[in-house]
């Protein structure tokens, strides 16, 4: 991407060699010239971000090259820069500038920024040691640009903004400027939101996205049956589970101690599966996984229009469930597309399944729970195994296979990830599921409120406990409305 940026405002007519320095590194940002940039930093570069409420650590010259790349492919060619005043020392400068411009996302920002700028001579070339940076917007730049990878659309490429394209929100009204720098017209703007090209909006929920160190913060753990109830789903999983794996062919035998077998061996051994029996099971495993959530909010939601009260926060809650095993469905999609007798076996045992979780939810919503508790136990070991199996090599077609750009999006994963990174988010999903609903096996369905209504624990508390009790449910409510009050009086 080459752009020549509008510099304008408070420029030198002729600037010392640092401030041409100093031109030249903005000259690069807008450029997206990363070799240039490089060359300009000095090997101990360090940049820091301010003001410190931010929260954001410094970098290193390698780090910070690595935002620039992120932060370069998000940016419409175009931006405007406006230089409010220059100060130069020897060896510093200082720039106050604004910057406007478009993201891919169709949305425009403006940034208000000190930079203060140190630099060194260093046979005869000036390079920066380090770069200060204060900006009005710094969360949204970081997390917009880092943590957010997009595609762009283009002429010769049919790829849109992100997998799912950009929600109706994204899309800017009339007055709003157009990548190209245009004005949409209000039938222009009109199309684009009813263009199912443009608009493929595939989840709209609330769903976590994982740290690196809570996604390896997951314990396989299981819930000790001590009720009838409790007993009657653990042994309604176990049949489950034999029906899941006898149709989808699953396997996982433990391998005898210091075997030197193949990996071809493993498999004929029946010890391990391949990439193609990995994919069945899964995608018959989140076919299935979609349902309870949807049946569970679809009940709820008829029950408070039958009683003409409020829910308690459990049908949104139930419906984030839903969704997100649905988009474990659509990603792993993504790599295979099953066999239309497949297909047709998906069909019979949702229907069985749909009709059986309905007719025992509305008997005992409890038991329903601790039965997707005790399930989402057995999703998380069959994750783990994946897991272990591709680390240790046994999946060799997964070890560098890159993750799908759905899940990319999906997950806020970095955009080199690879498919493990997204098997330890899904796993890490399993988890949050394995904890919400053994906790709300834990309450009255009746007559308490859902303690994920307004946040949830990280994952170092849902991977490492199976559930809140009752008390420490309402506990975690109380605490909860604690911090909106607290929060409401900040405001004031």
């Amino acid at each position: 991407m080459s752009t020549t940026p509008t510099l304008r405002g408070a420029i030198p007519t002729n600037p010392s060699p640092q401030v041409q320095t100093v031109l030249r590194w903005i000259k690069g940002i807008c450029d997206a010239d990363l070799q240039t940039l490089e060359e300009l930093l000095a090997p101990e570069f360090e940049v820091r971000f301010g003001p410190e409420s931010v929260k954001r650590p410094p970098s290193s010259k390698e780090g910070f090259l690595e935002f620039l790349k992120g932060l370069t492919k998000q940016m419409v060619p175009g931006m405007k820069v406006e230089i409010h005043e220059i100060i130069e020392s020897d060896g510093r400068v200082v720039v106050h500038l604004t910057t406007d411009g478009m993201l891919i996302t169709n949305q425009p920002y403006t940034h208000n920024m000190i930079h203060t700028y140190r630099l060194k001579n260093e046979g005869g070339k000036l390079l920066f040691t380090s770069i200060f940076e204060f900006l009005d917007s710094l969360t949204f730049m970081w997390d917009s640009f880092k943590s957010k990878p997009l595609k762009v659309s283009t002429p010769e490429s049919t790829a849109h903004v992100g997998v799912e394209g950009p929600h109706r929100k994204d899309i800017p009204p009339a007055s709003a400027a157009s990548p190209t720098g245009d004005h949409l017209s209000p039938e222009k703007a009109s199309t684009l939101a009813k263009d199912d090209t443009h608009v493929k909006g595939d989840w709209v929920l609330f769903h976590p996205v994982y740290t690196p160190e809570e996604l390896r913060a997951v314990e396989v753990l299981h819930h000790n049956a001590k009720t009838f109830s409790d007993k009657l789903a653990a042994n309604f999983v176990r049949i489950l589970r034999w029906g899941f794996d006898f149709i989808s062919g699953y396997k996982h035998k433990p391998i005898p101690p210091n075997s030197n077998m193949t990996v071809e061996e493993l498999r004929k051994g029946g010890y391990i599966m391949s990439e193609d029996q990995w994919l069945q099971r899964i995608l018959f495993l989140e076919s299935i996984a979609a349902v309870p959530g949807m049946v569970a909010a679809t009940l709820r939601h008829l029950r408070s229009l039958r009683l003409m009260r409020r829910d308690a926060g459990w049908i949104h809650t139930l419906l984030e469930e839903a969704e997100n095993e649905r988009m474990h469905l659509m990603t792993f999609m993504t790599i295979k597309k099953p066999s239309p007798f497949f297909r047709l076996l998906v069909i019979g045992a949702q229907g069985v399944f749909y009709n059986m979780f309905f007719l025992s939810y509305l008997m005992s919503p409890r038991t329903c729970h601790r039965f997707v508790g005790i399930l989402e136990e057995e999703a998380v070991v069959t994750y783990t195994r994946c897991i272990q199996d591709i680390e240790a090599g046994r999946i060799p077609g997964w070890t560098n296979m890159p993750a799908p750009a759905i899940a990319i999006d999906y997950w806020r994963l970095e955009p080199d990830a690879k498919l493990l990174d997204v098997i330890y988010a899904v796993r890490s999903d399993e988890t949050t599921h394995r904890f919400v609903n053994h906790s709300l096996a834990n309450i009255n369905p009746a007559t308490d409120v859902n303690p994920f209504a307004l946040r949830e624990p990280d994952m170092n508390v849902k991977g490492k406990k199976l559930a809140f009790e009752r008390e420490e449910a309402e506990k975690y409510v109380q605490e909860s409305l604690k911090m909106i009050e607290e929060g409401r009086h900040q405001q004031h």
